[in-house]
């Protein structure tokens, strides 16, 4: 269930980057608010990207010790929730940073 989560969060942010990314060069601020938060959306995403690979090799390895691939059960989908909520907050840590250095 970490895998799911991870993947789901990774595909969010990285739309979310792309989105930004692509009126990253427009002209009006009001269609272009997401501009502010490109490389926070980025790292965002590349944190999710990392955590779902690693949670991918950790499936292999079950698979190789003779386990299923995923695990659901309520314990690691508290795992994956808990992981999805410290992306976000690594994500508001990075955008507030960020508008504070876009402000100076």
């Amino acid at each position: 269930m970490c895998l799911l989560i991870a993947v789901a969060a990774a595909i969010v942010f990285s739309v979310l980057f792309f989105v930004s990314k692509k009126t990253d060069g427009a002209e009006n601020p009001k269609t272009s608010r997401l501009r502010k938060f490109t490389k926070p959306l980025f790292t965002t995403a590349l944190a999710f990207w990392a955590a779902a690979i690693m949670w991918s090799v950790d499936g292999i390895a079950n698979v190789l010790g003779g386990e299923p691939f995923l695990e659901i059960s309520k314990e690691d989908s508290v795992l994956g929730v808990i992981v999805a909520l410290c992306g976000a907050a690594l994500f508001a840590v990075l955008a507030l940073r960020n508008l504070k250095n876009h402000k100076e």
